[in-house]
């Protein structure tokens, strides 16, 4: 740990570059999970999804060996709390993933989308953040309390810690550091297996760049906050890239600058915003595009204001819990994960289908 005085000027700042580097590659490598998804379903191509699934693959192997190796400890995050508020990630996952498909997009993407000069990514983002905010901190914070206060598994009863690890430490009663090294095999062997099986994939040098380069920004993002710049006496809690609280973070800070002071998240959404867009300007891909009709503009709100509660219930996005939870192998990451996947498709079909009536009625066909 470096001897600073000014650690968290430092932080912000690493934290700009952090985001400069994620915009860069969101927007050179089409990197988007909501466009994973949507290969998938409409395409059956998996190759944005194993681009995806590498970079958590890739934040694992990193995250898990900085722990082992002593240099970073992750146990006070909000990834590894001690109760599992499971209604919480799955409600919350399920109005991300939807919600991301209503917006064309996650949080990162839109911020991304609206640096290149997409209005409706911009209009997106604001809705994210100021609902995101009354989530967290505002009037939609008492049910949000309710999710958080009653629907709650305490994992410390049947488990040492709320996460794969932990699990299996007090399984095999075995050390945390042997446990810690199983489950990053046990984790991350079967998915590089099904990420690298595919030869398109291989032959596909973009795909696996933009995995190899998020998945290390995340370490980056772990081992910055936790290890190179930890101000021990600030006492705060090591984090890496999430696009929910910090997009809200950024607009209040931008309303209320005078007084304020700039924090590692709200300098990665900064940072991000410039690489997009200079990365946008250099290939000459920035253009300013709107919406076509009053419809597709509810659309985009409706689609911000469901990401903002949704990652708000859940704690994160398809990054925060998606990629620097996963990374923790915490319980809840990996519940958020499944349900943003989720919600990610019946949103998907929701648009095949046209309307709510019309999905409950072909689901209702595939089932019964």
């Amino acid at each position: 740990m470096l001897e600073i005085s000014n650690t968290s000027f430092l932080l912000a700042v690493s934290g700009f570059i952090l985001g400069i580097l994620l915009g860069i590659t969101i927007i050179r490598t089409r990197f988007c999970t909501m466009g994973a998804v949507a290969d998938i379903v409409f395409s059956n191509n998996y190759g944005r999804m194993r681009s995806w699934l590498l970079a958590i693959v890739i934040a694992i192997i990193g995250t898990q060996l900085a722990i082992i190796f002593g240099v970073l400890s992750i146990e006070q995050t909000s990834y590894l709390q001690p109760q599992l508020f499971w209604l919480a990630a799955i409600v919350g996952g399920l109005l991300f993933g939807f919600g991301m498909v209503l917006s064309c997009g996650c949080g990162s993407r839109n911020l991304a989308m609206c640096a290149s000069g997409d209005l409706r990514a911009l209009v997106s983002i604001i809705t994210l953040g100021i609902i995101a905010y009354m989530t967290i901190r505002g009037i939609f914070s008492i049910p949000r309390e309710w999710f958080y206060g009653t629907a709650t598994v305490d994992s410390s009863a049947w488990i040492a810690i709320p996460s794969i690890d932990g699990a299996i430490s007090k399984l095999l009663s075995i050390s945390a550091q042997l446990a810690r090294i199983i489950a990053m095999l046990v984790i991350t062997s079967p998915l590089l297996w099904f990420i690298f099986k595919d030869s398109e994939f291989r032959h596909t040098p973009r795909r696996i760049i933009a995995g190899i380069c998020i998945g290390l920004l995340v370490v980056s993002g772990w081992l910055l906050s936790g290890w190179i710049f930890r101000d021990e006496f600030a006492h705060t809690t090591p984090e890496s890239l999430t696009f929910v609280e910090p997009v809200g973070d950024s607009l209040l800070y931008l309303m209320i600058w005078t007084g304020s002071s700039i924090n590692f998240g709200i300098a990665t959404v900064g940072g991000l915003v410039v690489g997009s867009f200079i990365t946008a300007l250099y290939r000459k891909e920035f253009y300013v595009r709107g919406f076509e009709d009053s419809a597709e503009m509810g659309r985009y709100i409706i689609g911000g204001a469901l990401m903002g509660i949704g990652g708000a219930l859940a704690g994160g996005c398809t990054f925060g819990q998606g990629i620097s939870g996963m990374s923790t192998l915490g319980f809840m990451s990996i519940l958020t994960f499944m349900s943003i996947i989720l919600g990610a498709l019946v949103g998907l079909h929701y648009i095949q289908q046209g309307s709510i009536s019309s999905l409950v009625k072909s689901i209702r066909k595939k089932v019964l």
